[in-house]
């Protein structure tokens, strides 16, 4: 976990329907040597795992893909970005 990625303000994060599915998320992603953070979700997304993934943008689709390969099942994927005084969350295919 880099220092850098705590402070990002633009960012992708990852969504898991179950509190099991983030926990396996985040094995899979440290065995891997990825560079990202398992943070509460931000009030901008519902969902029904109260744990998401925090990671760089351009990170998102390689580590997405491995999730995938390894059977961890993502329930949504979004772009934080800046908006004002807050933020938004861009939902993404």
């Amino acid at each position: 976990m880099s220092k850098e990625l705590i402070k990002l303000n633009d960012f992708g994060l990852l969504t898991f329907g179950t509190t099991t599915q983030a926990l396996k998320a985040e094995q899979v992603l440290q065995k891997a040597g990825a560079d990202f953070l398992v943070i509460p979700i931000p009030r901008e997304v519902s969902a029904s795992c109260g744990l998401a993934v925090k990671t760089r943008l351009e990170d998102l689709p390689p580590q997405r893909q491995l999730l995938r390969e390894q059977k961890v099942t993502v329930e949504g994927a979004f772009h934080f970005k800046p908006n004002g005084k807050g933020r938004v969350a861009v939902p993404l295919e």
